[in-house]
């Protein structure tokens, strides 16, 4: 197995406002759900065909590519897609539309733990907010205005319910929907509305959420059968593979009558995961959902240069027939995301498997070298099932335990 020549660079994150003309972002993006529906939506509303979308809110984790949809939605908008990036859109119905948007027709503007309604001032260089997009829309003027980070803006109106942003809201809403396409409003935030307000009044909170009513919500998340698909052809265009490789049936068995995952996914998407392991391939979504940042990660773990990530051990297996285990990702997990863990609600899970593995390194002179790695290998297999295994229907029953471990090399 070969690196391609990847010729993109890797980023870590999409920073909104920073990175709107920088395609290098977009070039090999795959096109999931969430996408397709962010995208369709502000199609319709720059159309003025269904009023509620003129006013959006993408919401969804860290790491879940809501920034990357938006930015793919800013290019649609302006007719600068790549030109593979475009025909798949048209071939999902979302054909270019007949007036590109220009550059001052569209404006991001990054949130900060600020005033809502001061920052708005300050960026549309106006004391009129309202007033000033109310003409534009009267002129026959197009206006897109996304907010990413909108959560700053709620975290600053939870210690500040003087405030007068949730009043501001609600009137650039009203505008969006009655300007017939004019006016678009698009917030980016990270969470639900009530999860910024801990500790505030009942009466308060109910003002944001009447007027979190006249948003549509598109929810960024994706299930495994779609994060497995992102992850197969993701592998798939950076790895040159010299053979093929099929799961041994026995593995295949592991997943009959679970349902979490089904033999059509198996077929469609694992095998195309080599060099992973299949079980290795699960955990890698399960895993990172629970103390990472979902997708990103993900990236992260396919495209940087970290120890143990997949261009490592890559580096270090070159045109070895063998997988890349649970316990090749526990080693990538404690090298680079340790602090992650420690952070998370399965910290004191993690403490565990490392006081098992401390405490057979205590007693390493009883063993062979070999009995010894295969123990280490053993206490961290066992660990990653117990903690990841259960979302996707996997126990550390003996069964699974040795396909986990003799399946290393499945050719």
């Amino acid at each position: 197995m070969n690196n391609k020549n990847y010729k993109n660079h890797f980023y870590t994150s999409t920073s909104l406002e920073s990175d709107l003309k920088d395609k290098r972002l977009i070039q090999s993006v795959i096109v999931t759900n969430p996408l397709i529906k962010t995208v369709s939506a502000i199609n319709q509303a720059v159309r003025g065909i269904y009023a509620k979308n003129a006013s959006l809110s993408v919401v969804g984790p860290y790491g879940s590519g809501k920034s990357t949809s938006i930015l793919i939605a800013y290019h649609y908008l302006k007719n600068t897609l790549p030109k593979n990036l475009r025909s798949q859109l048209s071939e999902l119905g979302l054909v270019p539309i007949k007036k590109p948007f220009k550059d001052g027709e569209i404006l991001v503007i990054t949130g900060k733990k600020v005033s809502l309604v001061e920052h708005l001032k300050q960026k549309l260089k106006t004391r009129n907010i309202d007033g000033l997009i109310e003409k534009k829309i009267l002129q026959g003027k197009r206006l897109v205005l996304i907010i990413d980070e909108f959560g700053k803006y709620l975290e600053y109106n939870a210690d500040n319910q003087q405030n007068g942003d949730v009043y501001i809201l609600q009137q650039l809403a009203e505008l969006a929907q009655r300007s017939e396409g004019k006016f678009t409003l698009i917030t980016i935030r990270h969470q639900a509305i009530k999860a910024y307000f801990s500790s505030i009044r009942l009466s308060y909170l109910n003002e944001w959420k009447k007027i979190q009513g006249r948003f549509s919500d598109i929810v960024h998340t994706t299930n495994l059968s779609e994060t497995l698909s992102i992850l197969s052809q993701s592998i798939n265009e950076r790895i040159t593979k010299q053979f093929s490789v099929l799961p041994k049936k026995e593995i295949i068995d592991c997943f009959k009558k679970n349902n979490f995952i089904s033999l059509t996914e198996i077929d469609n998407y694992l095998l195309q995961s080599y060099p992973l392991h299949p079980f290795t391939a699960l955990f890698l979504i399960t895993g990172f959902k629970k103390f990472a940042q979902n997708e990103r990660s993900i990236f992260t773990f396919l495209d940087s240069n970290e120890k143990g990530s997949l261009n490592n051990w890559l580096a270090n297996n070159r045109n070895q027939k063998i997988l890349f285990t649970l316990s090749d990702y526990y080693d990538y997990i404690d090298k680079n995301m340790k602090f992650a863990i420690y952070e998370s609600d399965i910290s004191s899970d993690w403490h565990m498997i490392e006081n098992s593995l401390n405490s057979l390194k205590n007693i390493s002179s009883s063993f062979a070298e070999k009995e010894f790695s295969f123990a280490i290998e053993i206490i961290k297999s066992i660990g990653l099932i117990q903690l990841f295994g259960k979302d996707i229907g996997l126990y550390s029953s003996k069964r699974v335990l040795n396909l986990a471990i003799s399946s290393k090399s499945l050719l």
